[in-house]
């Protein structure tokens, strides 16, 4: 059964601070939230992914869509394609990261073939392989290359979440 996001008491509104005012609070939020301690401290580590990593917003918006194409998470594609859209990703680029080869029919740059590996040999290995490895290390920083894991697992780690509780779109 979902967890509802509704009945606040004074420690959820607490915990979701400036969030709290947008209304409505987007599902997301609304859900996580019934948990405050886990949502104050795992809220500093998401703002972190989405808005001061090394990557660019493009970059993280690749690995987000394809983790949230890869759990089959509707919640989390239908935040993330429009948020890809508004970093620069094309129609048919956010379409090939929808498919089940992430990489057919784009002429993508080879560090976002690096990014769409990285995504589906996690999903499918729980690690990279040797090769991703050394694209990796010879296109991206390590700064870099801790943020692409990172940012990776988070969001996997979310979209498992947002489909175990069955949030709504909003």
């Amino acid at each position: 059964m979902p967890l509802a996001p509704r009945g606040y008491e004074s420690v959820h509104i607490e915990a979701l601070g400036a969030l709290a005012e947008r209304q409505p609070v987007a599902n997301v939020y609304a859900t996580f939230v019934k948990s405050p301690l886990l949502f104050r401290k795992f809220s500093p580590f998401a703002n972190y992914i989405l808005n001061r990593s090394s990557l660019t917003r493009r970059q993280r918006e690749m690995l987000i869509i394809r983790v949230g194409q890869a759990n089959g998470c509707d919640y989390e594609l239908s935040k993330h394609v429009p948020a890809g859209r508004n970093a620069g990703l094309r129609e048919n680029e956010i379409g090939a990261l929808l498919g089940d080869d992430g990489a057919a029919g784009v002429a993508w740059p080879p560090e976002e073939i690096t990014l769409i590996r990285v995504v589906d040999e996690l999903v499918a290995s729980h690690s990279v392989s040797d090769a991703t490895w050394t694209d990796l290390a010879s296109q991206f920083t390590e700064a870099q290359i801790i943020d692409i894991l990172f940012t990776a697992g988070a969001y996997n780690l979310v979209s498992w979440a947002l489909n175990a509780m069955h949030v709504q779109l909003d």
